[in-house]
């Protein structure tokens, strides 16, 4: 826990308390230990209330325009068994979020046994390419700074008036969420984990900065979105093969590996040509590897059929 009565840290001179740029506060209940529930609001919204009284619809209206406080009480606040947030909107900024992500080599987010051998993708490495794409540089970007539980870090700027944010999250190879939106919030120190990084005011986001954050789901691709096209033209060539005839031989425990990506695999039997009927346990005749019609019977058994049909009534 940082020492409130001092402003700035002798080893790391960075400061060491939160400073009182006015932002309004919302206290929340600590995430649990064992992982089982994430960091909440310790009230409610309003909206989430199940049959509120007056006075509980008053009291959650209260607690969500947030309240100001000095390091102290947050301080105090943090000792007592809660955690902190900032009210992002309320307080008229618009929060850059820079996550920290175990990754595989092909940029999809891992977790369990597979993020030990992953690499980290860290979302301040992909504000800082596109900052640079525009044209500036990182040092326009000198604005209250902290760095979050996951090793991240949130960038804090007031709302510009002419391009006023709302959230935005995750797009391929964008680790960054953007937060502004109402009753967004985002946690703070001294919550476990948050450090104060740079404890200037934030200042206003630039024009060129909130023009590109505004469309930043027009300008990068989606979360995935190369690996789903893929996964679309692995898919619809298996689908192809299938049904000119080809996929015959195809067994229902086979997979189509996309990109050599742990645990994304299509079971080329599974769905997608469950409809044409040629696998093997998904429709399809086990001895032919033919369509099959409505009783069960594929091409070559209907012809064998109405060839003994035939016999039988020339008999």
């Amino acid at each position: 826990m940082m020492n409130p009565s001092s402003d700035y840290d002798a080893n790391t001179g960075r400061r060491s308390v939160q400073p009182d740029h006015g932002f309004r506060y919302l206290p929340l209940r600590r995430a649990a230990a064992d992982g089982s529930r994430g960091r909440t609001p310790l009230v409610p919204l309003a909206e989430h209330l199940s049959d509120p009284t007056d006075e509980e619809l008053r009291f959650s209206a209260a607690v969500w325009s947030g309240a100001t406080a000095s390091a102290d009480e947050l301080l105090e606040t943090v000792a007592g068994g809660q955690d902190v947030g900032i009210l992002v909107r309320a307080s008229g900024l618009v929060v850059v979020d820079c996550d920290v992500k175990a990754v595989d080599g092909h940029g999809w987010v891992v977790s369990g046994g597979s993020a030990v051998r992953a690499e980290l993708h860290r979302g301040i490495d992909d504000l800082r390419r596109e900052v640079e794409r525009l044209g500036h540089g990182m040092d326009e970007l000198a604005t209250y700074r902290a760095r979050t539980k996951s090793g991240g870090e949130h960038l804090y700027f007031r709302q510009n008036p002419e391009h006023p944010l709302t959230s935005r999250h995750h797009r391929h190879d964008w680790a960054v969420d953007v937060i502004g939106s109402d009753n967004s919030w985002v946690a703070a120190w001294p919550s476990e984990g948050y450090e104060v990084l740079d404890a200037r005011a934030p200042i206003a986001m630039p024009d060129w900065l909130a023009v590109f954050l505004y469309g930043v789901n027009q300008a990068l691709p989606p979360l995935g979105g190369p690996l789903r096209r893929e996964a679309g033209r692995v898919a619809a060539g298996a689908l192809g093969a299938v049904r000119a005839g080809r996929g015959a031989g195809v067994q229902s425990h086979r997979r189509v590996e996309l990109g050599g990506l742990p645990g994304l695999a299509l079971a080329a039997g599974r769905g997608l040509v469950r409809g044409a009927g040629t696998v093997r346990g998904h429709g399809g005749c086990g001895a032919h590897g033919r369509r099959r019609d409505q009783e069960g019977r594929c091409d070559d058994h209907q012809r064998g059929a109405r060839t003994r049909a035939r016999s039988a009534r020339r008999r």
